[in-house]
């Protein structure tokens, strides 16, 4: 504003405006306009000034006047909008689909999140978001990092900042809270939004089967591996450490649990199954089943493995070379039971006898079951085939589903005796006949079973019988007994007989 009593200098020959910032800097406003009247003013733009106070000082001189400097201290208040931050929003990222997905509730510990927050700063400034965080597990306020927008002075800067973060632990499951600080230019600016909360729960988790299923498996003498791979969702990788439980059925049905494993530095769960007598034989299921705190509990789909026992023959009878006649029944009998003592009734049984001594085979047949698991049969051994004589092995043969085959060969079970038999006699002198002469006496027999037999001659002489006795075994065997005592006493018509008996009293 221009006194009454001042006069205007008209065309100064030297004419500035200088400004002052609050960090006491000066620069000059350009370009002055003149108008020729004792008026000068210029336009300052004040895009990307500092925010405070500024001072104006005005240079002035011309010929034959003093020269001015005058200076206008705290002259104006240049004011910078603070920045506006708003939408605070939280994302996962989804693996499966590859992509970010808001989070609305609840969500697992382990994931992988990205914090944005929407920005608008009117005067086009530079603005920093610092991302903080306060986990339940320490309740302190941790910076955990930053997005920085680059603005463009006077021209509004509208972005969003964004900080990816993945440090949640499993002991921060509950409410955790986030908080953004909003930097711009000035740092009297500088400001905290409103935490939010963020509720985070047990991770996400599936199980991969590896191997196990359709899987065959001997009890109490074998074992199987079932084997899976753990996979985190939220984390995309295989965890280690995670606590599952085994169960599986012992009786088609129901399942039993089995223990607890963990997974090992890659994911994989490893159970090496090997059954025990709980267990039925046939096809039994197994799963596994998350069992840890951190994560989410899940059950494997239901998987096969097929348990086989082991059959167990026993012959009762015959045993240790058990004595028949031939013409006689030998009955066999015997049981089967499992390797767990249980007795069972099979869908397959052969019982065979085999002679030592002409390795013929003979099946006996029908076999019946008296009860459960016990078996009995009868043959004839003369009928309708004559069975050999002598020791014969006996063996069992038994099968069954989700059995081992079993077959036992009892030696040396039991011996077909046989009588000894004479089948030609007759006798001879050494020349005509005469008393005098050598007489030759000859047997024919046979017994099979080879006994030793004792063979006696008995003679009449003119003052009674007398006998002679050798001892001989084998089949179609002849003996011959000499005699040349009779004297002229015994002339005329004598009798005599063979007769042969076995060490067991059998006789012909």
């Amino acid at each position: 504003m221009q006194r009454e009593d001042e006069n205007p200098v008209i065309n100064a020959s030297i004419y500035t405006i200088e400004l002052r910032s609050p960090l006491s800097t000066w620069e000059s406003c350009l370009p002055v306009d003149n108008s020729y009247q004792g008026w000068y003013n210029c336009t300052w733009d004040s895009t990307g000034k500092k925010e405070g106070y500024w001072s104006i000082r005005l240079n002035s001189s011309k010929e034959y006047f003093n020269s001015n400097s005058s200076l206008y201290e705290n002259w104006f208040w240049l004011e910078n909008i603070p920045t506006i931050a708003e939408n605070v929003g939280v994302y996962e990222w989804n693996y499966t689909s590859n992509e970010w997905q808001k989070v609305e509730n609840r969500v697992g510990w382990s994931s992988r999140f990205n914090f944005t927050i929407d920005i608008l700063d009117l005067e086009g400034d530079s603005v920093e978001c610092r991302l903080f965080i306060k986990r339940n597990s320490t309740g302190i306020w941790e910076y955990v990092g930053s997005d920085f927008i680059v603005g463009i002075p006077g021209v509004p800067t509208i972005d969003s900042c964004s900080v990816t973060y993945q440090g949640f632990e499993c002991n921060d499951m509950g409410i955790n809270e986030i908080m953004w600080e909003i930097r711009d230019a000035e740092e009297s600016n500088y400001y905290n939004t409103s935490s939010l909360q963020l509720i985070l729960e047990e991770a996400d988790v599936t199980l991969i089967l590896i191997t196990g299923n359709n899987s065959f498996v001997n009890r109490t003498y074998g074992s199987t591996l079932f084997s899976m791979r753990i996979r985190d969702l939220d984390r995309n990788i295989y965890p280690a450490n995670v606590n599952v439980s085994v169960f599986a059925t012992k009786d088609e049905n129901s399942y039993s649990f089995l223990g607890i494993i963990s997974s090992n530095s890659t994911g994989y769960l490893n159970y090496n199954f090997a059954p025990d007598c709980s267990f039925s034989a046939g096809i039994q299921k197994w799963k596994f089943e998350v069992n840890d705190s951190c994560y989410k509990r899940v059950s494997s789909e239901d998987y096969i493995t097929t348990i086989y026992g082991w059959l167990q023959n026993t012959i009762t009878e015959p045993l240790n070379g058990k004595r028949y006649l031939r013409g006689s029944n030998v009955t066999i009998l015997g049981y089967v039971n499992d390797e767990c003592n249980n007795f069972v009734s099979v869908d397959v049984i052969n019982i065979k006898a085999k002679s030592n001594q002409t390795l013929q085979e003979f099946v006996c047949e029908p076999v019946i079951e008296d009860s459960l698991g016990n078996y009995n049969c009868t043959f004839n051994t003369s009928y309708p085939i004559v069975m050999p004589a002598r020791f014969y092995n006996i063996s069992m043969y038994t099968e069954k589903q989700y059995y081992n085959p079993s077959i036992l060969t009892v030696y040396n079970a039991f011996f077909i005796e046989t009588k000894p038999e004479i089948y030609y006699v007759t006798s001879y002198p050494s020349g005509d006949g005469g008393w005098g002469e050598t007489w030759r006496f000859v047997v024919n027999f046979t017994d099979e079973d080879l006994d030793t037999n004792t063979i006696t001659l008995n003679l009449q002489r003119y003052f009674g019988w007398i006998q002679q006795s050798v001892l001989s075994s084998g089949i179609n065997v002849s003996v011959m007994f000499n005699y040349s005592s009779f004297t002229g006493q015994d002339i005329g018509e004598k009798e005599f007989y063979i007769t042969i008996q076995d060490a067991r009293g059998y006789t012909d």
